[in-house]
């Protein structure tokens, strides 16, 4: 999305402790993410395949803010799918966009 990679400098610059949540298959959402060129954003990386859950359950929100040791009410989970995104991050309290 046009900004998107304006939008993750900015928060890497001011320190945001960043995480991604994706579904699908494990390979093939590495390869996105590296040619892409993002995975240098993230400190952590939650893939459906690998965890075992998928969004929108809440917990696959819970497992990438326990892996990133913040608290939920101080994380926002942004997405672009109202249902897997916004309302699976909202199961678990998480604020969204």
């Amino acid at each position: 999305m046009e900004g998107s990679l304006e939008l993750l400098s900015v928060c890497k610059l001011k320190n945001y402790r960043l995480g991604i949540i994706t579904n699908g298959e494990s390979l093939l959402q590495r390869i996105k993410l590296k040619k892409l060129g993002i995975e240098r954003y993230f400190e952590v990386v939650v893939i459906s395949e690998e965890v075992g859950i998928s969004k929108p359950h809440g917990v696959i929100f819970r497992k990438a803010v326990d892996m990133l040791g913040v608290q939920v009410g101080h994380s926002i989970s942004i997405g672009d799918h109202l249902y897997n995104d916004i309302y699976g991050a909202s199961l678990e309290g998480l604020y969204t966009i």
